[in-house]
């Protein structure tokens, strides 16, 4: 509690008869001196403050970070071992498209789409979008032979010979496959946007990956050089970008189109992390996770075990990293042994520690996390 301190009285005594006139009027000044100064408060009275407690307010930078798990039922045990997993799954926007095998049955969500064999497997028969808002899938047609039907949401979009490698567009609007079976005797060597055909490449596509709009496309290319052996390449858009070893260790197109990023392989076998067309890194062993929208891309070196983020080098101690970044790379979820957010331990709300996680995802406001279960 605070405390107030009352003046001094100024009231004198009458001390002037007890002494003569000299001294009395010594005494007089004295007590009038004494008298004047104890009238006056001092500048800075000394009274006891009291005490509260500091503010408890968090600091404004920190915020508990927010996670979406979506739990998929794959139907067997999702962590195997197996030889070749019994489902196939596409994940994306907390949305995913599941194809298991043995009841052969595609689920959207949840929800059964469609029941019975689809012409092909995996990513040549079923896709998703980038923002999971609509699923693709292709099955054998009517016509026999080697025709099939691609479907998008459930709605037969085109009927033609080879179709495979179904793409949709994020508003459902633009759909791509690859078809076509050329003179060298490949299949697949045509890419088609909307049932028009937009490259050709005689010696087949091998896969490709569409922008969120469907404006840009990354395509793998299957060629051969002087000796008959294998030579990959990458146009981005119709345009050759890059022409050599095989691309083993990944070829990424962002989701809006406007950046890629590939692991090359030189004559000294040593790799390379190349990200719109400059090279950024080389190592023994690089494998590259993610390019973003803003082009920072995450690659695992597991020659130096170390986890690379742009030019941020995270130390790493095990085998099998996951690594997934917020669009400016100012975030990053990594799974080193135990998942970490921006190097802090991290436990995904309702996740146990031995459940397997698929996959994290940044959606500008939160994580979604896909964990798998039987």
């Amino acid at each position: 509690m605070f405390i107030e301190t009352q003046p001094q009285s100024r009231r004198q005594k009458p001390y002037v008869r007890l002494f003569q006139i000299t001294g009395m009027l010594f005494l007089v000044g004295v007590m009038l001196a004494c008298s004047f100064s104890a009238s006056v408060p001092s500048a800075a009275p000394t009274q006891p403050v009291a005490t509260q407690p500091a503010p408890t307010h968090p600091p404004a930078s920190t915020q508990s970070p927010s996670f979406n798990v979506i739990t998929i039922s794959v139907g067997v045990d999702p962590q195997g071992p197996y030889q070749d997993p019994p489902y196939f799954l596409e994940t994306g926007g907390g949305h995913y498209l599941l194809y298991q095998i043995d009841s052969r049955k595609l689920v959207y969500d949840g929800k059964e789409v469609y029941s019975g064999d689809l012409a092909g497997l995996g990513r040549d028969s079923m896709a998703l979008s980038w923002n999971g808002l609509h699923y693709a899938y292709v099955l054998l047609a009517a016509e026999g032979g080697n025709f099939h039907d691609l479907l998008i949401d459930g709605v037969k979009k085109t009927t033609a010979e080879y179709l495979a490698n179904p793409a949709v567009t994020d508003d459902g609007q633009h759909y791509f496959y690859t078809a076509c079976f050329s003179e060298s005797g490949f299949s697949g060597s045509c890419l088609f946007k909307d049932g028009q055909d937009v490259f050709i490449h005689a010696d087949g596509i091998l896969d490709f990956s569409i922008s969120r709009n469907g404006d840009a496309y990354l395509a793998s290319l299957r060629n051969f050089d002087s000796n008959n052996s294998f030579v990959e390449s990458l146009a981005l858009n119709g345009t050759e970008i890059y022409k050599g070893h095989e691309l083993a260790n990944g070829k990424l197109l962002s989701p809006n189109g406007q950046h890629y990023a590939y692991i090359s392989l030189d004559e000294n076998n040593l790799q390379h992390l190349v990200v719109d067309g400059v090279d950024q890194r080389s190592s023994e062993a690089l494998i590259l996770q993610q390019v973003t929208d803003q082009g920072s891309a995450c690659t695992w070196d597991s020659a130096r075990s170390q986890v690379v983020i742009n030019a941020k080098e995270i130390p790493t101690s095990q085998e099998g990293i996951q690594c997934f970044l917020s669009e400016d790379a100012s975030h990053y979820v990594i799974n080193d042994g135990g998942w970490t957010l921006d190097g802090q331990p991290i436990q995904f709300p309702g996740v146990d520690p031995n459940d397997w996680i698929m996959r994290v995802e940044w959606t500008g406001q939160a994580w979604n996390v896909y964990r798998l279960v039987k």
